[in-house]
């Protein structure tokens, strides 16, 4: 997880959202400029891109580890149905 979130990376979150404001204010000073409609357009697909890649990345880490603790989960249910049984003698 940590890896996802490394915000040491050049491309982090806190950089893109950052990046993305500066645009808006950009934007904002001067309305009518089309390099500034264009750098936001950028920096708004570039956010965009990271937030799909981190969700994609998230669905990836949640399925491997479903995979992971499944036996675990088997193992206690099993323990359960022992306790249970015990319990019923």
């Amino acid at each position: 997880m940590a890896s996802l979130f490394n915000e040491t990376q050049a491309a982090g979150m806190n950089e893109l959202l950052s990046g993305f404001w500066d645009a808006w204010q950009a934007l904002a000073d001067n309305p009518s400029g089309s390099g500034e409609r264009q750098a936001l357009l950028t920096k708004a697909q570039n956010l965009a891109d990271a937030f799909s890649s981190r969700a994609d990345q998230l669905v990836q880490s949640r399925g491997a580890i479903t995979q992971q603790i499944a036996p675990t989960i088997q193992e206690i249910n099993n323990y359960a149905d022992q306790v249970a049984q015990l319990n019923q003698e």
